[in-house]
């Protein structure tokens, strides 16, 4: 399908990453990569994206906790040495990897929007940083 939709459309590849394992089927042909907001807790995602040298995209969780995807930001951006697919393998970190803000919808189905400045700025504060993080 990816092959297909590069061919027809001349458009590079994204994905969601689900299966952090299925990775090296696709990384031909895929341009960024996606952490979704149910996978960004997962430790697996963050050590496999920490050694892609492609944009990586963590979305808050569903409960629009900040502090968690910075977190997952600040891992992906780190070298790390795990085992992956059977394999020891070391990685550099990935300065690609980057934050998507999704927004939440709170206990009572309201939603939350936290792409504002004023949210960023009190939600950094409260999970003790006082800026975003920054690779250098």
């Amino acid at each position: 399908m990816h092959i297909r939709a590069l061919r027809e459309s001349r458009i590079t590849a994204a994905d969601e990453m689900l299966y952090p394992g299925n990775y090296s089927y696709l990384e031909d042909v895929l341009a960024y990569v996606a952490i979704g907001a149910r996978s960004v807790e997962n430790q697996e995602h963050r050590l496999t994206v920490s050694g892609l040298d492609i944009p990586i995209g963590m979305k808050n969780p569903t409960s629009g906790d900040l502090k968690v995807m910075l977190d997952s930001v600040k891992a992906a951006q780190e070298p790390h040495v795990f085992i992956y697919n059977g394999w020891e393998v070391s990685t550099e970190g990935n300065p690609l990897a980057h934050a998507v803000l999704r927004g939440s919808v709170d206990k009572n189905g309201n939603h939350i929007p936290n792409y504002h400045y004023e949210i960023w700025r009190t939600s950094l504060k409260n999970t003790g940083r006082g800026t975003l993080p920054i690779r250098q």
